[in-house]
């Protein structure tokens, strides 16, 4: 499903940051607005999801994913222990997912937050 222009029918906030930012209070007021929301979401699980989301017919039309950047958490480890990756990097696989999703139409809202330990 595809909106005008080849822009898909749903909102997307990609949110990440630093431990201790508040990511988790972002998507709980997220989600009492009426985003549909995931914490911890695996980068690579990103594109499925919002397909399926698509596939709602339109009763999934905001979403809401906390991607945590130390990447390396959010890679699945096989049973040898060693981390499966698809590419060289975290970082590398995400520019590239994102890359992608914007071809596709999706328009991604990147909500990245810090904070400070001084007070």
């Amino acid at each position: 499903m595809v909106g005008q222009g080849g822009v898909k029918p749903i909102r997307v906030i990609l949110i990440s940051g630093v431990s201790g930012s508040g990511k988790t209070t972002a998507i709980k007021a997220l989600e009492d607005i009426g985003f549909y929301c995931v914490d911890n979401l695996p980068i690579l699980l990103f594109p499925k999801f919002l397909e399926l989301c698509v596939q709602s017919e339109g009763k999934i039309a905001r979403v809401a994913v906390v991607e945590d950047i130390r990447g390396s958490v959010s890679y699945p480890a096989n049973p040898g222990g060693e981390e499966v990756r698809e590419g060289t990097s975290f970082l590398e696989d995400s520019r590239r997912i994102l890359q992608d999703l914007r071809k596709e139409g999706f328009q991604i809202e990147i909500l990245f937050l810090e904070c400070s330990t001084r007070f």
